[in-house]
């Protein structure tokens, strides 16, 4: 995988990279999904699954439902190893202040003016 160069550090691309060296490039075109939630998890001794999924509008003054849209089945050893890389990149100061200054700018691009952070 390709690191980004200074020029795209603000886009949404700009998330860093850390996928480790031992990784093969793939001579297959990797599908790209998105999800914005998780809509299950469930951990075993030896396997582990996550259930992505997007939220769907049930109109005003209702909950949004989940809709489940990928399972991933995963060796549970491996699943807390993304945990750990999720957990190390998100309390990296670089990192922090690179998504910090990309929401920066999306609020300054927003039409409507400013909007509120996601705090976790």
């Amino acid at each position: 995988m390709q690191r980004l160069s200074k020029s795209k550090q603000n886009s949404p691309e700009s998330i860093p990279d850390t996928s480790t060296d031992s990784v093969v490039e793939s001579k297959q075109q990797i599908p790209l999904m998105y999800f914005d939630s998780v809509a299950g998890l469930a951990f075993g001794p030896f396997v582990s699954r996550i259930v992505l999924g997007v939220q769907q509008l049930q109109g005003t003054g209702h909950k949004p439902q989940i809709e489940p849209g990928l399972t991933i089945v995963m060796p549970t050893a491996a699943l807390h190893h993304l945990a750990r890389e999720i957990g190390k990149t998100l309390d990296n100061p670089e990192h922090r202040k690179a998504l910090e200054q990309a929401f920066a700018n999306y609020q300054d691009n927003f039409p409507t003016g400013k909007v509120e952070a996601v705090k976790a």
